[in-house]
């Protein structure tokens, strides 16, 4: 279920936005001047996720995150995930 701010590309976490042509969130984020395109995701909660692996990796412990005290395996996941996309 898409809901009418999603698509207007809105979507309440940090680096996700609903990507109208694919039906999907993207995540994005930016470090040192260069933008990283971190996937598309069917769910907003995981795309999220995702974005706050990378933050830690990238912004370190001053991040802005999404969730700071995150589940440990969904957690585990994106950080896996992350380290393939930014290696």
């Amino acid at each position: 279920m898409v809901y009418a701010w999603e698509q207007q590309g809105h979507v309440r976490y940090n680096g996700v936005s609903w990507h109208k042509r694919r039906k999907r969130y993207r995540v994005k984020i930016k470090h040192a001047g260069r933008t990283y395109n971190l996937g598309y995701f069917d769910d907003p909660r995981r795309a999220g996720m995702v974005y706050d692996a990378a933050a830690r990796r990238l912004h370190g412990p001053d991040a802005q995150l999404n969730w700071p005290r995150s589940p440990f395996p969904e957690r585990l996941w994106a950080e896996n995930f992350v380290s393939e996309k930014l290696a």
